[in-house]
């Protein structure tokens, strides 16, 4: 639904989705990076997986305004499901990247795709952005709505934080490796300013930390 007479597209501009993967302690993060010149947010993230990942890849995304007991002021919430053709012992999916994975515009014409894997998108695809919004139903029971005739086992949750292990500390380390003059070059209106890239977050130094 367009927002303030925008579509998703306008309201997304010019720019680039990137998907950082940290797979945790002692390995090293990766990221992906494509355009925002599809139509949707889902449909860059398709992009992607078809050109990154290399995984047959569905995804549904929603947003909007939930509503609470009480509480007149305004409350966001947003969902997601994803459903991936994966091998069952590692390695690349054994179908081709043509197999309905990817949204309108992206494919390349092949008919021959894998009854199981168009089973299972065109089910995700009945998903529903109040199903997605609704702080009443469990992903579990979402999850079991959509494929029970197909059988469902849940695993336990893993939780997610946002986070990155960038630091103060860690970029003002960086920083002193590199020569006085070198600093010096990188000085504007007084200080350095250093921006992660993974998380966007903005460092600001002064030279007299580094003298």
């Amino acid at each position: 639904v367009p927002l303030d007479g925008l579509t998703e597209k306008q309201l997304l501009g010019a720019g680039y989705l990137a998907m950082t993967v940290d797979q945790g302690q002692d390995m090293e993060r990766y990221q992906g990076i494509v355009p925002l010149g599809d139509a949707t947010l889902a449909d860059s993230a398709h992009t992607y997986f078809q050109q990154s990942e290399q995984i047959p890849t569905r995804l549904r995304l929603a947003a909007g305004p939930l509503s609470v007991k009480g509480d007149r002021s305004a409350h966001w919430r947003a969902g997601a499901i994803l459903v991936q053709h994966l091998p069952r012992d590692g390695g690349m999916s054994p179908l081709k990247l043509s197999s309905g994975d990817a949204p309108e515009g992206h494919d390349d014409g092949s008919d021959r795709e894998n009854d199981d894997w168009v089973k299972a998108r065109l089910i995700l695809d009945t998903v529903e952005d109040h199903e997605l919004l609704d702080p009443t139903l469990s992903a579990e029971e979402l999850l079991y709505r959509l494929y029970h005739e197909d059988g469902v086992t849940a695993y336990p949750a893993t939780s997610l934080a946002r986070h990155c292990t960038c630091s103060q500390e860690a970029v003002a380390s960086m920083l002193k490796g590199f020569t006085p003059q070198e600093r010096a070059d990188m000085v504007e209106n007084g200080e350095i300013n250093v921006t992660c890239e993974f998380c966007s977050t903005r460092y600001s130094f002064t030279p007299s930390q580094f003298s």
